[in-house]
């Protein structure tokens, strides 16, 4: 939902998760988020280019968000207005379809409980208890197909030709900055390789924008880490 044609941010629904007989997990609380998407955030990604998504904290204190009277959270405020006027896209629940989901649920956030309150991670991360040890796996693959969902289905632009052009001057002059370590006797390879694969990547994405992709089937999840 656009922030300006709201009082509060909704975001994503939130599914609760099931901690299969764990009271809490013994991890610090995390706050609510939205993710957003700011014209022209483009990023190199598991082989393509595609959008850099942030998160909007529904923290007191943090970008100007407050603390209402009932208790509330109000998320509009300086700092949310500030980037709404840059033209930044705001994601709620419809933008992410529960075709798109590890879990098979709608939206993009999930609730656990945690020992001080409220954990609220992306559907693409789960706890993976190790005795009293969390360690938090992520779907990168399913990350990355809900990227692609988002552009295929216009809620955010592919990449225009300046996007792209920038991309590629800056991995280029990376990889320059790479050949130069030659001289002085240093293993490179593995950073060329890295900045080559960048650069075969940008050209991979000029011109016409690829098909929509296939939706995720549901119950994919990320192998314990």
């Amino acid at each position: 939902m656009p922030i300006q044609t709201a009082q509060h941010i909704t975001g994503a629904a939130v599914a609760d998760i099931s901690q299969r007989g764990i009271s809490a997990l013994p991890v610090a609380p995390r706050p609510r988020f939205d993710y957003y998407f700011v014209p022209g955030a483009y990023t190199i990604m598991g082989g393509k280019v595609r959008p850099q998504l942030k998160q909007f904290l529904h923290q007191a204190g943090v970008d100007n968000v407050e603390q209402l009277p009932d208790g509330r959270i109000s998320v509009v405020g300086a700092q949310a207005d500030k980037v709404a006027k840059k033209g930044a896209i705001f994601l709620g629940a419809a933008h992410c379809p529960a075709e798109m989901t590890p879990d098979g649920q709608p939206g993009y956030l999930r609730r656990y409980q945690g020992n001080g309150g409220s954990v609220y991670v992306a559907a693409w991360e789960r706890p993976v208890l190790r005795g009293t040890r969390v360690i938090w796996t992520h779907d990168e693959e399913g990350f990355r197909a809900w990227l692609d969902y988002l552009m295929a289905t216009g809620v955010v632009p592919y990449p225009d030709e300046a996007v792209i052009e920038d991309l590629m001057d800056r991995a280029q002059y990376i990889r320059g900055a790479v050949e130069s370590r030659r001289d002085k006797g240093a293993s490179i390879e593995e950073a060329a390789a890295r900045a080559d694969a960048q650069i075969a990547a940008l050209e991979a994405a000029k011109g016409t924008p690829k098909a929509a992709p296939a939706k995720r089937p549901r119950g994919k999840v990320a192998a314990d880490g």
